[in-house]
């Protein structure tokens, strides 16, 4: 694209999401980009500013969209907003519209950086560990009722800190190999493209130490109390508790705000999120025999949504796509302080309290 001729003195006012910076091929042609607050910057060029040039506005992750400028005019008080990333890809090289931040989660600058902490109190489904309440076991375990009925404030395991590097939508991700449910032939299944967004989960159930050799759809149908479709009820434990590990970017804007974690192949590729009262289990919570719990596991995966591999008839209905992220076995005692937590493949952490 041909250059224009330079400019004379002069600058523009720019509005960008307040978790954003912008950056410019620009640099050291007479152009500055200064910030004058939380969301808004001058920007100055000079004789020695050549037209077009590109303007990058980047979030705290690191997920960026480009501005393309023919001359200043263009971006006098322009506004950038946050939106809903809609590119079907789940690893886009490119994105259109800054991701928009969970709105229960508050940004905070601390020095020269900015995080993310999030208030879980304002989480219907995550005050307490909730969504077992919709999973298939639940109104077959009288016990399950006694986990949202004993939780307080008092005694409690929170997850305070997550980490995440791999967001588990990746396409060469292999999820099943095995025979076709009709056909019989074998046949190797890859992850579908399932968009910017990642849905994570976790389950908390009582230590028992042969859960920690089960197959991956053992250990998945057993968080998700399925085991009966898998006739594996000798697994089923008494108590388990079952949620959303939420993430900052808000992929939404239905009845209950999903809070999930954006891509991390070109865009968001280190996301960091703190949590204030995400309470995930209760030690008063005692076994059947009125014991005490003071040892747990909890299994973490990432939600595919890939039913259409069912309705098209290449997997039983009763296998499940999602990808296990970890498997970790948490002692009360050792909770007294923060304990940090990582997955084998060293692309998840999570640190977890006790509060007493």
């Amino acid at each position: 694209m041909p250059q224009t001729k330079a400019v004379s003195i002069t600058s523009a006012k720019i509005t960008v999401p307040s978790q954003c910076t912008i950056e410019t091929n620009a640099s050291g042609r007479g152009f500055r980009a200064v910030r004058q607050n939380s969301t808004q910057y001058r920007l100055y060029f000079t004789k020695k500013t050549s037209f077009p040039l590109v303007l990058k506005v980047t979030d705290l992750f690191g997920s960026s969209i480009n501005l393309y400028v023919k001359d200043p005019s263009q971006i006098q008080d322009m506004i950038v907003k946050s939106g809903f990333v809609k590119n079907p890809s789940a690893n886009p090289i490119e994105i259109y519209s800054i991701p928009k931040l969970c709105p229960r989660a508050h940004l905070i600058q601390e020095g020269g950086r900015k995080s993310l902490v999030y208030d879980a109190s304002l989480d219907i489904l995550n005050k307490k560990p909730g969504v077992h309440l919709t999973d298939p076991d639940y109104k077959s375990l009288q016990t399950q009722k006694r986990i949202l009925e004993n939780f307080d404030k008092k005694n409690v395991l929170k997850i305070s800190r997550v980490k995440l590097s791999y967001d588990f939508e990746d396409n060469t991700i292999l999820d099943y190999q095995g025979p076709h449910p009709l056909t019989k032939k074998e046949q190797l299944i890859y992850e579908g493209d399932g968009g910017f967004y990642a849905n994570l989960h976790y389950a908390i159930v009582p230590y028992n130490s042969k859960y920690l050799n089960l197959g991956r759809q053992e250990l998945l149908n057993l968080s998700q109390g399925k085991l009966y479709y898998i006739d594996r009820l000798d697994l089923q434990p008494n108590l388990r508790a079952h949620s959303f590990i939420p993430g900052p970017y808000q992929s939404n804007q239905d009845l209950y705000t999903l809070c999930e974690w954006g891509d991390t192949a070109f865009q968001a590729k280190e996301q960091e999120m703190s949590y204030k009262d995400f309470k995930v289990w209760d030690w008063d919570i005692t076994d059947v025999d009125k014991n005490p719990i003071n040892k747990v596991i909890m299994v973490v995966w990432e939600g595919d949504e890939e039913d259409w591999l069912i309705s098209d008839g290449l997997l039983d209905p009763f296998y499940l796509t999602d990808d296990l992220i970890g498997v970790f076995v948490i002692d009360r005692k050792k909770t007294l302080k923060p304990m940090v937590l990582k997955n084998k493949q060293g692309n998840f952490e999570v640190e977890v309290v006790t509060k007493e």
